[in-house]
């Protein structure tokens, strides 16, 4: 079995990984992957998804559903939220983007952003992953994935 080490912070976020086939670790704003003889620099963003992507191939691998057991925190999302007004004569549509939350707690952090300002939840017309290859330059919503990046939650009205 292969030996394993991990250094850990007073705050027990494992921050490295060795063994003898894998070593990720933190270089300044970047994560470094080695795989044997391979090394790449992995973005923020890049290591977040290969954290997500790891632990939801593991879960299913055990024969788990990540979705139905919640418990994976997902880099971003996006939704399309179709609202209604209280008094059910306006409708609208809002886009959303929410970070590093599981699917169920997006849809809860985003409900909670949306019944504030009044309106009432009609239907969830699209909940997906997205990251910053889904948007090329100057493609609508990447200023708007850009702004969750930093501050967790973007909320965008649109009527219909």
């Amino acid at each position: 079995m292969a030996q394993l080490r991990f250094n850990i912070r007073k705050s027990n976020i494992v921050t490295e990984f060795h063994s003898d086939k894998v070593t990720i670790k933190p270089v300044s704003d970047e994560v470094l992957l080695e795989v044997v003889t391979l090394k790449t620099m992995l973005s923020v963003d890049e290591a977040n998804e290969f954290v997500n992507g790891l632990i939801g191939a593991s879960a299913t691998a055990q024969g788990l559903d990540p979705d139905e057991n919640d418990w994976i925190r997902i880099p971003m999302q996006y939704l399309v939220v179709e609202l209604e007004s209280e008094n059910g004569k306006e409708r609208c549509v809002v886009h959303c983007w929410v970070k590093f939350q599981t699917r169920k707690n997006a849809r809860y952090v985003a409900f909670g952003h949306i019944s504030e300002d009044g309106w009432q939840i009609h239907s969830v017309r699209q909940q997906c992953t997205v990251t910053g290859r889904d948007y090329s330059d100057g493609q609508w919503g990447s200023e708007f994935y850009n702004q969750a990046k930093l501050d967790g939650t973007v909320f965008v009205f649109e009527e219909s």
